[in-house]
Parts: C-alpha cells; structure tokens; sequence
C-alpha cells in the first residue's frame, strides 16, 4: 500500500510526521509489518530524534548550518543560496 503526502514547508523548518505516521497506520489496518517513509525531493530530509530531547532538532539544524552555510559563491545557484546549501 502507498500513501503519498505533498507537505509544504519553509527555509530550515522542521515538520513532525510522527502523528500524520501513525494516522495512516491506523487507517490501513494493518498490525504488523514495515513502514517506509521516504523523501524524494533533493533538499529536504528525514531524520529520528528522541521524545526525551524535544530540542534535540535546533542542534541538529545549527550543526548543518554550521557546517554548510549559505554562501554566494555556490556554482548552483538555480533558485537561491539557501537551496544550493
């Protein structure tokens, strides 16, 4: 079974799936089994963090800001330096 949602975000948002996930499961009705959850555009991703740390993703996303800043000089430079990044 294939569950496709278009979800609309800003420059560096983090966007919780957990419930829209677990929603969908519930739908299906199924009780075992494999989810995937995939993302296939170029400059968006995926990533686990703890319920325990509910701020853990703010030094996740200073870390990437650090460590790939937006810059000017990025040979890409399609739509603007922050997608280059």
């Amino acid at each position: 079974m294939l569950i496709n949602h278009k979800i609309n975000t800003h420059f560096n948002e983090v966007y919780p799936v957990h419930d829209l996930i677990k929603a969908d499961i519930k739908m299906t009705g199924v009780k075992d089994g494999l989810c995937v959850i995939y993302c296939p555009h170029t400059t968006a991703g995926l990533t686990l963090t703890s319920k325990m740390d509910p701020l853990g993703h703010e030094d996740l996303q200073e870390e990437l800001t650090r460590l790939v800043p937006t810059r000017i000089d990025f040979k890409h430079q399609v739509d603007t330096p922050q997608d280059a990044a």
